[in-house]
Order: C-alpha cells, then sequence, then structure tokens
C-alpha cells in the first residue's frame, strides 16, 4: 500500500462532473470520479471550514476520542469497473476494525480525523498510465471548483436548512 494526499479536485461545469485527484510521493496519480456535493465537502475539510453544528467528518473524531477508539488509517482495497472498494481502520480498545465506506467518506474521514489514505501500489500505477495514454489535450484548471466567495455562500445556505431540508436536497 502506497499513501496518497488530495492533490486537486477538477470540476467540470459544462459535463457537471468532478474528478478527485489523490497523488503519491512519487506524482503518480489515482483519478476517481466523484460527485458534485461530495467534491464541495471535500473542499471544505480542505480549507478547515468550520461549520456549527459541526458537519460529519468534523464531529467525528471528537466522537472516537470520547469512545476511546483511534483512527488509525482509510484504505482503497481495490477497483471494480468504476467503482472503488474503501475502508476506514480504527482501533476499538485493543481490536483494529474495518468498517467499509464510500470513497468520499473515507477521503473526508481521513481529512477530518487527519490520518494517512492508502492505495494499493498497482492500482494506482495502473490509473495513472491509463490517465495519461488516453489524455489527448491538456488545459489548464482550476485546483478549486468554488471561489472564496461560492464556498462562504454554501456555508450559509447549509447553516439555513434545518435537517429535513437538508437530507432532501443530499437525496435530490
Amino acid at each position: 500500500m502506497v499513501e496518497v494526499r488530495v492533490k486537486r479536485i477538477i470540476f467540470d461545469r459544462s459535463s457537471g462532473k468532478s474528478l478527485l485527484i489523490l497523488e503519491d510521493t512519487t506524482h503518480q496519480i489515482l483519478p476517481v470520479a466523484i460527485g458534485l456535493l461530495e467534491a464541495q465537502l471535500i473542499i471544505l475539510a480542505l480549507r478547515k471550514t468550520s461549520f456549527s453544528p459541526s458537519l460529519f467528518y468534523q464531529f467525528i473524531p471528537e466522537l472516537f476520542a470520547e469512545l476511546s477508539f483511534q483512527p488509525l488509517r482509510v484504505e482503497i482495497i481495490t477497483q471494480q469497473k468504476n467503482d472503488y472498494y474503501t475502508q476506514f481502520v480504527l482501533q476499538a480498545r485493543d481490536k483494529i476494525r474495518y468498517i467499509k465506506c464510500r470513497l468520499s467518506d473515507g477521503i473526508l474521514l481521513a481529512l477530518g480525523c487527519e490520518i494517512p489514505i492508502l492505495v494499493p501500489a498497482d492500482l494506482l500505477k495502473s490509473s495513472s498510465t491509463t490517465l495519461f495514454r488516453t489524455k489527448k489535450k491538456q488545459r489548464s484548471v482550476p485546483t478549486f471548483p468554488l471561489t472564496e466567495e461560492e464556498a462562504n455562500r454554501l456555508k450559509m445556505e447549509i447553516e439555513s436548512l434545518n435537517p429535513e431540508e437538508f437530507w432532501q436536497r443530499i437525496r435530490g
């Protein structure tokens, strides 16, 4: 397993799709398609934007501390078609626990708990090779799809929602 970090999120306004780029220390990458909401939450976590009340990736570390759980790492285990199988690894008292999760949730937990994100080396290599072989034209893209003003507006909008409205918007 190789440790990676979030390199950037690329957002294509014309298609409405987001691409999460994970990178290791040798600059090999793993591109992963994620939803717009997930991309925006990851950006907020990277920027360490705080909310009151806290979003899940912000209060989970406090919850783990209260329960005497030690978050260890997030592992992207394998890829099948376009799905990445991911698990959150934590120590609960004297046992190591593996909790399956969505890749974007695992990334958010890793950012919130400040723990490493690990990827199998062969998955990382094959993804970077595929990306550069199929890419025809390099174009410059913004590091984040939201401007500071847009992030502040999103924060205010999220804070103004009651829980029912919040979940209705997430579920569509």
